[in-house]
């Protein structure tokens, strides 16, 4: 899937409402394409879902996504209203990106009395929610039978903006990247940054599940999450990394990260979710948008 156009995004912010508008605002002047939004209801943030509605009315081209919206929290039949709802706030810049939910916040689910089932369950209440969202999108009324969201005639008005807003998943094990490339738009990679060769092992198991259920690879996103920090200069970049020894992405001179973005680029990635340090993130942001996102695309 490396044809497909390389993009930016970076993560809002879900601390408050100022900071996610000067970052969506800071992104949008950037040049980025896109910003994003945490959906963890158990942690001490502002929800993700209102607070992107809020940035939708205050921003006029970036898109706007949620790392991931995990669809144990939501019936599909509700959430397909409220995407078309913000869809049309934004004008069409919606981007739902969607997750089984992980077994290792098993606890936190149970802690909000949410009921997370087996692994391969979620994964089939993914691919049922999936159905229902578009059905609900592109039919005047819409029926569906799944193992546990059913709906009977339901009705989705006003529509969406978008014919059917972009579906991505979040993925990293063999079943669910087979669904990304079986019936998504796409997937973000579960689990932080990763080696060329891991990210192109991943798009390989998309892409073939993509060929054999007849849909183009090319058409599908790769996104990864990934640290950032661009550097001034090479001292500039080492200090960095020696502050923090464990970062690992898009760290160094423009020029390196350049090179950083093509490699992976070329291992099947074109959206790089790039999380500033949040001391200096706006102006990171001004400064990547300037340096680092011309060059990217007037490379190709």
């Amino acid at each position: 899937m490396p044809e497909a156009p390389i993009t930016f995004a970076t993560p809002a912010g879900n601390q408050s409402l100022e900071q996610a508008l000067a970052t969506a605002q800071a992104a949008e002047a950037a040049g980025f394409t896109g910003v994003s939004f945490s959906d963890r209801p158990h942690d001490p943030i502002l929800e993700g879902w209102t607070l992107s509605t809020a940035v939708a009315a205050r921003t006029e081209r970036i898109r706007l996504f949620h790392s991931t919206l995990n669809v144990p929290y939501r019936f599909p039949s509700v959430l397909a209203k409220e995407a078309a709802t913000l869809d049309i706030i934004s004008g069409g810049r919606l981007d739902l990106c969607l997750g089984a939910g992980g077994e290792g916040n098993r606890p936190l689910y149970e802690s909000l009395g949410v009921p997370l089932a087996s692994p391969g369950e979620r994964l089939q209440d993914l691919r049922d929610a999936i159905a229902i969202l578009r059905g609900m999108w592109t039919h005047e009324r819409f029926s569906y039978e799944g193992r546990v969201y059913h709906v009977q005639e339901v009705i989705c008005e006003p529509k969406p903006v978008q014919a059917s807003i972009p579906i991505w998943v979040g993925a990293s094990m063999p079943r669910s990247l087979r669904l990304a490339g079986q019936i998504t738009d796409g997937f973000i990679k579960n689990g932080g940054w990763g080696t060329v060769e891991e990210l192109r092992a991943l798009n390989e198991q998309v892409d073939a599940a993509a060929q054999k259920a007849g849909h183009d690879p090319a058409s599908l996103r790769c996104l990864m999450n990934t640290p950032g920090y661009l550097a001034k200069d090479k001292a500039d970049a080492a200090d960095y990394l020696a502050r923090t020894p464990q970062a690992r992405g898009l760290i160094g001179t423009a020029s390196e990260i350049i090179e950083t973005v093509r490699a992976y680029h070329d291992a099947g990635v074109n959206t790089f979710v790039v999380r500033f340090p949040p001391a200096a993130a706006l102006a990171q942001i001004e400064r990547f948008g300037a340096e680092v996102i011309p060059e990217v695309r007037r490379r190709g």
